[in-house]
């Protein structure tokens, strides 16, 4: 309302719902009922669940905590109050920052139930728009639309309609991208404001070996998320979120004879993250007791050291761990959906009882690694899109920001006015050409 926006779109009461919703909470009885809530045909389950951790700090849902049910009123009352809307509303297009909550990731699933062209913006040293896609098969259109920007689940397919010279010098710009990220240099496209590859004075890892204390036994690496952050950013997931994964795979790992490590979240420095950090470190410390067996190392730990050190393999849901040891050609299993899913290069388990396999033989899994495949996702995840749809501009001037401030622009409101200061006429125009550039040309090209 501040810039002179009409807001139409308001939400009910939430009491108004609390007998259906209540219908619902009764019915939960293992966390999966609560990830397949749907309200007619709307998968709305995963956005309650995603909501209910980051509003209240938990690593994983309590299906008798009245707040669980305080949330489910909330999302019943916004899509209800969408869905009137959009019986009543011709609705043209869609705009959303990040859909996965409740706030605006239910309307979001129901603008693609309508077929409403839904645009997503996308911020970081560019802003650009990307148009989002319902996705082709079933599972893909119970969840169209998560945190993910990206449609990865169609690189493979977009890369083959390239040109052979489009194809090269794709390939050779996702090699430096890697070469430059596992050197240590900052990359621009994980929002870190230190690289966990960095050596010297860019690292705060802490001196010695890291891996210690194996006995000459196999070394399994297993790398965390923030437990409270969006779990199911992707289209499915093994476990219900990251702390029943992480129970399951060190239960099962305190079985095998193998020296396990497990290395937190290492965003962990951001002034901004302080709750998330905090949530992460008791997590951390619950484990610790539950599964003496297991080392923890620190999240500052060097991982360039790591592979030195050597590993025999690595577990993570989704991390971009994934793609970069496995281009050090260490076998990574992914325990999900996953930005690499549609390549060979990582293991992708299917099921319990295949990751159960994955655990069990983890000192001897074999894989082969094709670096030119990891060199095409490189490009098609941190190239592909944005140089076909990027504005070539910044709403702000991000020249003047350090590494660790670049670092928090998504998360850090504290440098907003440093930020805004770099607003200039010459700019606002810019990007008045790139939107009319974009509605006309690059909309179009990215909808064939």
């Amino acid at each position: 309302e501040s810039f002179g926006a009409r807001l139409t779109l308001k939400m009910d009461d939430p009491a108004l719902y609390a007998k259906d919703a209540e219908a619902i909470f009764q019915s939960l009885k293992i966390k999966q009922d609560l990830l397949k809530v749907t309200l007619r045909g709307i998968l709305i389950g995963d956005k309650i669940y995603d909501t209910y951790l980051r509003m209240h700090n938990l690593s994983t849902v309590d299906l008798k905590d009245e707040r669980l049910l305080d949330i489910i009123r909330l999302a019943l009352a916004i899509f209800h109050a969408s869905e009137r809307y959009l019986e009543k509303t011709k609705v043209v297009a869609y705009f959303v920052d990040d859909p996965s909550y409740i706030s605006s990731g239910i309307l979001s699933r129901m603008m693609f139930a309508k077929n409403v062209p839904t645009y997503v913006s996308v911020w970081g040293s560019e802003f650009w728009l990307l148009r989002s896609h319902p996705a082709t098969s079933p599972e893909e259109q119970l969840c169209p639309v998560s945190s993910t920007v990206h449609s990865h689940y169609m690189y493979p397919i977009l890369f083959s309609r390239l040109s052979d010279g489009e194809k090269e010098a794709g390939i050779l710009k996702g090699r430096e991208a890697l070469e430059k990220r596992l050197s240590g240099a900052h990359c621009p496209f994980i929002q870190m404001p230190k690289s966990p590859y960095a050596n010297g004075e860019n690292t705060d890892a802490p001196a010695g070996p890291i891996l210690a204390n194996h006995n000459g036994r196999p070394k399994i690496l297993v790398m965390l998320h923030d437990f409270i952050d969006c779990p199911h950013s992707y289209r499915h997931m093994l476990f219900p979120d990251f702390k029943e994964w992480i129970t399951f795979l060190l239960e099962k790992a305190e079985k095998t004879p193998f020296s396990w490590y497990v290395k937190p979240h290492p965003f962990a420095s951001s002034s901004s993250r302080k709750v998330i950090n905090a949530v992460n470190s008791q997590i951390i410390e619950d484990l610790k007791k539950q599964f003496p067996k297991v080392t923890f190392i620190p999240g500052t730990a060097n991982n360039q050291q790591i592979l030195k050190e050597g590993i025999s393999s690595l577990f993570t849901v989704h991390g971009t761990v994934a793609h970069e040891f496995a281009y050090c050609g260490v076998p990574v299993v992914n325990a999900g959906d996953n930005p690499h899913s549609e390549y060979n290069f990582n293991f992708h388990a299917k099921t319990i009882e295949e990751y159960t396999q994955f655990i069990e033989n983890a000192d001897k899994l074999k894989i082969e690694i094709d670096k030119t495949k990891i060199e095409e996702f490189a490009y098609m995840n941190y190239f592909y899109f944005q140089e076909r749809f990027g504005s070539r501009t910044s709403l702000v001037d991000i020249s003047e920001l350090t590494d660790e401030e670049k670092g928090q622009i998504t998360v850090n409101s504290e440098i907003y006015p440093k930020l805004l200061s770099g607003i200039t006429p010459d700019k606002e125009q810019h990007l008045q050409k790139y939107l009319k550039r974009y509605f006309e040309e690059l909309e179009s090209k990215q909808n064939r």
